[in-house]
């Protein structure tokens, strides 16, 4: 896991230096979203991209997972940081209504997992992973607040999650369908 941290650190410092340079408005927020076995939480940043309705959206956040016996392993359960980067379109020339757009996600979780529990056949371990995990997504844009400088956005992802480093025992992966939120203000 020690190797995490530069690499989250250089995403950091590319994604406060591309938000910094980008002409018109930012937006900072929060993000949260929930998916069958897990939750993910964020901070965001999202700039606008091309200035017809796209936008280029940044977060670095945290994921929980508890899958139990919905992995390849009989429970399993761990978290971990990562880092995302998407693009976003406004499906009509307004800031307000429907968006769609991609997402890209790479985590770096350890995962801790058990066999046969309860049993005399129980085995534990713990595996180490870096999952990519690629979404479509589709939201709805809400401005609010004195000038429209708040921003709700409801939203959907459906994707994989692909676990493309494993030090360890196999864990779960698949599709993952993820429901959430985030909120953010223009400055």
């Amino acid at each position: 896991m020690n190797k995490i941290c530069p690499v989250l650190l250089a995403f950091v410092l590319l994604s406060v230096s591309l938000v910094a340079s980008a002409d018109g408005e930012k937006e900072i927020g929060l993000a949260a979203e929930v998916y069958p076995t897990g939750v993910i939480t964020a901070v965001t940043g999202k700039m606008p991209f091309r200035g017809d309705g796209q936008w280029l959206t940044l977060r670095v956040g945290h994921n929980s997972t508890d899958r139990d016996d919905n992995g390849d392993r009989d429970d399993e359960e761990g978290d971990g940081i990562g880092a995302s980067v998407g693009w976003r379109k406004m499906l009509k020339d307004t800031d307000r209504g429907w968006f769609a757009g991609a997402l890209v996600d790479l985590w770096f979780m350890e995962i801790d997992w058990i066999d046969d529990p309860g049993t005399m056949m129980e085995t534990r371990g713990t595996t180490d992973i870096t999952v990519l995990q690629p979404t479509a997504e589709l939201g709805y844009r809400m401005p609010f607040g004195k000038q429209n400088r708040w921003n709700f956005e409801p939203i959907v992802s459906l994707g994989v999650e692909w676990n493309v480093h494993t030090d360890g025992a196999d864990v779960g992966e698949g599709f993952i369908l993820r429901v959430g939120g985030a909120v953010s203000r223009r400055f």
